[in-house]
């Protein structure tokens, strides 16, 4: 999905201890998936390593966890057609009575985002952010953190 956003730049952030193979992309991908290796600490510390891989200046971040099983390229589509309309804010997902990734980070926020630090991503500075704008994403809330959600989740899927 990130790929189908047409990027400047396409980072994926994963844990030194992380072997799986890196994921297979459009041919050809343009421009080409770069890792990033993660320093132990959590989102935060995940996504201050991507801030400082990246090489974008001016523009903004789209930031996608992998645990989100119901993101779709609509909902992605709608974040950049919000974002494209003011660059200069950020543009987060509505869901569980929270606003939070996917979300799309300006380039402003970039010494805000290098000081993350611990497990907590960039939740906080989008609460702080006055001007937030959303779309609203209430699939989004449902997560795979564990083996059991993700047997849950696919129950879910053979039934509906």
């Amino acid at each position: 999905l990130a790929a189908a956003t047409r990027p400047a730049e396409l980072l994926l952030v994963r844990a030194a201890t992380d072997r799986s193979p890196m994921p297979a992309l459009p041919q050809p991908s343009t421009p080409p998936l770069r890792l990033v290796i993660a320093p132990a600490g959590g989102m935060g510390c995940s996504l201050a390593a991507a801030i400082a891989a990246s090489q974008l200046v001016g523009t903004g971040w789209l930031v996608l966890l992998v645990d989100q099983p119901g993101l779709d390229d609509a909902h992605l589509d709608a974040l950049l057609r919000l974002w494209q309309a003011d660059p200069s804010r950020a543009v987060a997902s509505a869901y569980a009575d929270t606003c939070g990734v996917p979300a799309i980070l300006p380039c402003s926020w970039r010494e805000r985002l290098l000081q993350l630090d611990g497990d907590q991503g960039a939740r906080a500075l989008l609460r702080a952010e006055a001007k937030l704008r959303s779309v609203s994403a209430p699939v989004l809330a449902e997560d795979l953190d564990e083996a059991e959600d993700l047997q849950r989740f696919t129950g879910l899927r053979a039934e509906g």
